[in-house]
């Protein structure tokens, strides 16, 4: 984790770097906490959604956080093992005066009939330890966009304040994420 102030888009780069070579956190998923948020994406012809928000990893809306793929910055597809660097904005205001630049690695990816989308554990540094998984699920009127994360805070003392700002605040970006990821796909 870095802390920045200021809005540098060259950090992306240098901090991508660094973390292609930072091993990821153990995660006992025993010990986290499990959230799953979904909304409904309706498809006429039966088949799972134009997948742009996943294969991109344009969930999250500016105002929250911005990212680079390893699989952009290389210019072609997703593979695992790829890092993402996330600058998450604090206060959530795209470009705001500070951020935490963290990352997280590419754990699954899953192409199936049925489902499409991919998995990533956060690297050690991350404000948060666990898992997400980001989905296209279900067919026809019953698909859906799904995110499922399994987590908690990793600083020391995250626990306490788990309840009153981390619980919370990872529930807003989720509906954010969700809201963000629906205008995507009305625009299609």
């Amino acid at each position: 984790m870095r802390i920045c102030l200021g809005n540098n888009p060259q950090i992306l780069v240098s901090r991508l770097h660094k973390l292609m070579a930072t091993p990821m956190h153990h995660v006992d998923v025993a010990r986290l906490r499990h959230v799953s948020s979904f909304i409904p994406v309706f498809a006429e012809t039966g088949s799972l959604p134009f997948i742009s928000p996943i294969d991109t990893y344009s969930v999250f809306p500016p105002r929250i956080m911005r990212h680079l793929t390893q699989w952009a910055y290389e210019n072609r597809l997703m593979q695992l093992g790829d890092t993402i660097v996330q600058q998450i904005w604090l206060p959530p205001v795209a470009g705001g005066l500070v951020s935490i630049i963290c990352g997280v690695r590419i754990t699954d990816i899953f192409r199936q009939q049925d489902r499409v989308g991919f998995s990533y554990t956060t690297l050690a540094g991350h404000v948060e330890l666990g898992i997400s998984t980001f989905s296209y699920e279900g067919v026809g009127k019953d698909a859906k966009f799904k995110i499922d994360t399994l987590s908690r805070p990793a600083l020391p003392g995250g626990k306490l304040l788990a309840p009153l700002f981390a619980n919370p605040y990872q529930a807003w970006c989720t509906r954010q994420a969700l809201a963000h990821v629906r205008a995507q796909l009305a625009a299609t």
